[in-house]
């Protein structure tokens, strides 16, 4: 097999999904949930403090675990690995990939839409490095206000995207041997 996730384009996956009328509404429907869910909700919440609770929700387990700037690619490639799986599954299979793709890309706004039920009662935060080195740091600091971390989205996603992309491929008759492909 040479196809492999890694080498998909995200602009080539966005393109893909932009053409196809059923996932263009399905993947603006989701950016607006994921916008409205997560980052509208979380700065609401950091603007106007005070209307929900926050818990902190650190352990001391968390103190062993080291900061490595050098992973923050990999902290921040949770959105794009499910974006190039489902441009996978578009170029492997073309049409007959619409409705599963479809499919993942409505159930990454409903784990959004989830986490949220959770979040208008009770936000979550732990301490955070201040790190402002590298570009995506800031970019971190700035976007994120850090109150949504129970339940962890970016865990939620990650092993969404594994499981939905290996069931995926188990339907459409491939080895699920290439869902732990990098």
């Amino acid at each position: 097999m040479t196809e492999r996730v890694a080498g998909v384009s995200q602009g080539g996956t966005v393109f893909r999904v932009v053409c196809n009328p059923r996932l263009r509404k399905a993947a603006v429907r989701c950016v607006k949930i994921i916008f409205y869910h997560f980052f509208y909700l979380q700065f609401k919440a950091a603007l106007l403090p005070g209307r929900i609770p926050v818990t902190r929700v650190d352990h001391p387990l968390d103190r062993e675990i080291p900061f490595k700037p050098r992973w923050v690619g990999v902290y921040l490639d949770f959105v794009s690995s499910w974006v190039r799986m489902a441009g996978f599954l578009l170029r492997r299979f073309g049409r007959k990939a619409t409705a599963p793709v479809l499919d993942f890309i409505e159930t990454m706004g409903r784990l959004y839409t989830l986490a949220s039920e959770i979040y208008r009662e009770n936000l979550s935060t732990t301490m955070r490095p201040r790190y402002y080195k590298r570009p995506r740091f800031l970019l971190i600091h700035a976007a994120d206000p850090h109150l949504m971390c129970v339940p962890s989205l970016h865990v939620m996603v990650v092993i969404r995207t594994y499981t939905k992309y290996r069931a995926i491929l188990e339907d459409m008759g491939e080895d699920s041997s290439l869902a732990g492909q990098k």
